[in-house]
């Protein structure tokens, strides 16, 4: 919809025109005012805008319209042309050569105005003073010196050598008075007691009446004062002569120099008319100046002569001079005064709708205008949408995945704890024999269950091993190894009333048995019986060991005697079976 503005109460008509015939008398709405951007209604009731003359949109912000002038040093003739040099200028659109600190730009050329004839003072203010040379001193026109015969006799400046030299009253200089019957002053300035050469009294002063303004021809022939002019007389005629700014256009000497010589149709002499193809004339210091081009035409080469010379509708030149339509990754075109972008190249788009930055957006790879503007990818659960090639994607964040293909609900598994998908999608966590299985941290584990254990450490055959056996009692390894010992809930034990001696189980102290273990891993005699080699040593073939079994001390060792050996619980000869 266009920017309009519509009034309460106001609908568009059915063909969504909104700047059309509202049917109620009026019309249905209009084009909301921008600054400095004029605008019109198309055909199609559609709302229009181009910048004023001199007015640029450089911030590309249409809201505020076109808010930047285009005669600054900043944006010269178009947006962002910077005038550079040591004192930049611009001009009429166009960069130039700045002025000193000490000149004045007077139209296209600097000057110092302290001393400048021309424009003493002030630009076009030129010094010219009556039968006097001029000089501009401090801004201000001067006496250079007076024109022969004359001379600055009231010390007036303005109106310049004012005084005649060849009057009896100043004869040759201010207030040198010629006295006497009959004085004068003749043709070379001298007091003299009558009227010299081509000279006539006239009253008390002997005059030229060829060139006396006061007696021209004759005595008392006044020249008659006119308009705008200063009056002289010559070979006895009056005349006069324009002042500077006016000119005798009409010819008619009776109202003198009527015509102000500052009009576009009077500029500088009589009849020099100011006119501008395309442009507004102005006449400026006596000289035409362009002062403004119409409406979509530019004075793009700085030439005034030939006006307002470039159409600014093309290309090369859109709604300003020098502008051209040029935009990234696309083609520009110029449509009312504004560079628009007319396509955009293949993967790109001017999604901004920004035609300064031309199509700015590249759709391939862009995941808020995938493909197209405004194609946002949607986004997933656990996951990151991303556009690649002008088509969208997304990837898992660590620790999901997609596990059903559905791209709706994103990475709706957790990977590092789902035992059906353990680290990655599919990855299921095998069964294992006497143990339960579990994922965490992406990896799979299994614990054996109570009584069993991984014995071989292969997890392929999970927990193998049923403990409480006398090869693995407790846990894997805790063998039971006394001669005798079971494995009851899981510990190792010898049957009641034993306990382990040495490597096998054996009667605890106490009991009638012959022998009796002691500190559960050495034999001693019985009561009654010595030690031999333990105490104090007994007579060699004292009885020791159990009774019966042949065993007498020698030299302090409790053994066998006569070459037997000490093997089935007795004295036996050392080969053969037990006896």
């Amino acid at each position: 919809m266009p920017d309009v503005f519509v009034p309460p109460g106001c609908t568009p008509d059915c063909a969504g025109r909104v700047c059309g015939d509202d049917g109620c008398g009026g019309t249905c709405g209009s084009c909301a005012p921008r600054p400095n951007m004029p605008s019109t209604c198309n055909a199609a009731g559609q709302c229009q805008y181009a910048c004023a003359m001199g007015f640029g949109n450089c911030d590309g912000n249409n809201a505020n319209g076109c808010e930047s002038a285009l005669d600054t040093n900043a944006n010269c003739g178009m947006c962002a042309r910077a005038c550079s040099g040591a004192t930049p200028i611009c001009s009429g659109g166009a960069c130039g050569t700045g002025c000193a600190p000490a000149e004045t730009r007077c139209g296209m050329t600097c000057v110092d105005t302290r001393t400048s004839e021309s424009n003493c003072g002030a630009c076009g203010r030129t010094c010219s003073l009556p039968n006097a040379s001029s000089t501009c001193t401090a801004g201000a026109c001067a006496i250079a010196s007076c024109n022969a015969g004359f001379a600055n006799c009231d010390g007036n400046t303005a109106n310049g050598c004012e005084t005649p030299l060849g009057t009896a009253a100043n004869c040759n200089a201010c207030g040198n008075a010629c006295s006497g019957g009959t004085p004068n002053c003749n043709s070379m300035r001298v007091c003299v007691s009558g009227c010299g050469a081509g000279e006539t009294l006239c009253g008390m002063s002997c005059v030229n009446t060829t060139s006396s303004a006061s007696h021209c021809g004759s005595c008392g022939n006044a020249c008659p004062a006119r308009a705008n002019a200063t009056v002289s007389c010559s070979s006895s005629a009056c005349r006069f002569t324009c002042n500077a700014g006016f000119g005798d256009c009409d010819g008619n000497a009776a109202n003198g120099c009527e015509t102000s010589l500052d009009s576009t149709a009077h500029c500088g002499m009589c009849g020099r008319a100011c006119s501008f193809a395309n442009g507004a004339a102005a006449c400026t210091a006596g000289a035409c100046t362009l002062s403004s081009c119409t409406a979509g035409f530019g004075n793009c080469d700085a030439m005034p002569a030939n006006g307002c010379e470039t159409a600014l509708n093309s290309n090369s030149h859109c709604g300003m001079c020098g502008r051209t339509c040029s935009v990234s990754n696309g083609s520009a075109t110029c449509a009312s005064g504004s560079c628009q972008v007319a396509s955009c190249g293949a993967g790109f788009g001017n999604c901004d709708g920004n035609a300064t930055n031309g199509c700015e957006t590249n759709t391939t790879n862009n995941a808020s205008h995938c493909g197209a503007c405004a194609n946002a990818c949607p986004g997933r659960a656990n996951a990151s949408s991303f556009c690649s090639s002008s088509a969208c994607g997304f990837s898992c964040s660590g620790g999901f995945g997609d596990c059903n293909s559905s791209g709706a609900d994103g990475c709706e598994i957790n990977t590092t704890n789902n035992v059906s998908h353990c680290g990655g999608c599919g990855a299921a966590c095998p069964a294992r024999a006497n143990s339960s299985v579990s994922c965490s941290g992406s990896s799979c584990s299994y614990a054996c269950l109570a009584g069993f254990a991984d014995c071989d450490g292969m997890p392929a055959n999970g927990c193998e091993t049923a403990l409480g056996t006398t090869s693995n009692c407790a846990s894997c390894g805790n063998a039971c190894t006394a001669t005798g010992e079971t494995c009851l809930a899981n510990v190792c034990q010898c049957p009641a009333g034993q306990s382990v001696c040495g490597s096998s189980c054996a009667p605890t102290p106490g009991t009638a048995c012959a022998r009796t273990c002691y500190s559960g891993s050495t034999y001693s005699c019985n009561a009654g019986v010595s030690s031999c080699g333990g105490g104090a040593p007994l007579p060699n073939g004292t009885v020791c060991g159990l009774a019966g079994d042949g065993r007498v001390c020698t030299n302090g060792s409790c053994g066998c005697t006569g070459g037997q050996c000490f093997r089935c619980g007795e004295c036996q000869a050392c080969t053969g079976p037990c006896q």
